[in-house]
C-alpha cells in the first residue's frame, strides 16, 4: 500500500484490459495499436477516460506520470472524435509537464496528419501550408528527441517524412 502523501507512480496505476492487467506504461505501449484495431468498444474507451481523469484529479502524481496520463487522455479523445477539443487541451497539458513526451507529440502529429488527407495533394499544398509546417515541426521535434524512431526507412515516421518532403517541394 502506497502512502497517500507520496506521488503516485506509473507502476501503481493498473488497468483492467480485456485480456490482461497492465500498468500505465503497458497500457500506453499498446494503446494506439489496440485503438486502430478496434479492440475497445466506445463504452470501454469512455471508461478509460473516466478512470484516467479520476486518477489525474484525485492524487498527487509525479510530472512524468501525469504527462503520460494526459497524453493517453489526448489519444483516447482523438480516437473518440476529439469532442470539444479536449484532445488539444490534454496534449498541451502533457507537453507543459514534459516537452519531450513523444507519445503526446505523436498523438498531435497523427491528428494533424489524418485531419485533412488532401493537404498532401500537389494542388492543395498552398491552402494547407500552415498545417504542413506544423507537421514538419512535430516530425523534426520527434527526430531530435528520439532518432531511433526514424532509423528504419520502413518506419511509419520515416514514410511520413518522405510524404511531407514531397508535399513541401510542391509548395515551390
Amino acid at each position: 500500500q502506497q502512502n497517500p502523501n507520496e506521488p503516485l507512480e506509473s507502476e501503481s496505476i493498473i488497468f483492467e484490459l480485456p485480456d490482461e492487467k497492465a500498468d500505465l506504461e503497458g497500457f500506453m505501449s499498446n494503446l494506439r495499436f489496440r485503438l486502430r484495431m478496434g479492440a475497445y468498444q466506445a463504452h470501454q474507451i469512455e471508461g478509460y477516460i473516466s478512470e484516467l481523469e479520476e486518477i489525474s484529479n484525485g492524487r498527487k502524481i509525479d510530472n512524468d506520470t501525469l504527462s503520460n496520463i494526459f497524453a493517453c487522455l489526448g489519444e483516447l479523445h482523438r480516437h473518440r472524435g476529439d469532442k470539444g477539443s479536449k484532445m488539444d487541451g490534454y496534449i498541451s497539458s502533457s507537453l507543459s509537464l514534459n516537452g519531450k513526451n513523444t507519445y503526446a507529440i505523436m498523438t498531435k502529429l497523427d491528428f494533424l496528419w489524418e485531419r485533412t488527407p488532401q493537404q498532401f495533394h500537389p494542388s492543395k499544398v498552398k491552402k494547407f501550408e500552415h498545417q504542413l509546417m506544423e507537421i514538419r515541426n512535430l516530425l523534426e521535434e520527434l527526430e531530435l528527441i528520439d532518432n531511433s524512431l526514424f532509423e528504419s526507412r520502413d518506419s511509419d515516421l520515416a514514410k511520413k517524412q518522405d510524404i511531407l518532403h514531397e508535399a513541401i517541394l510542391n509548395l515551390g
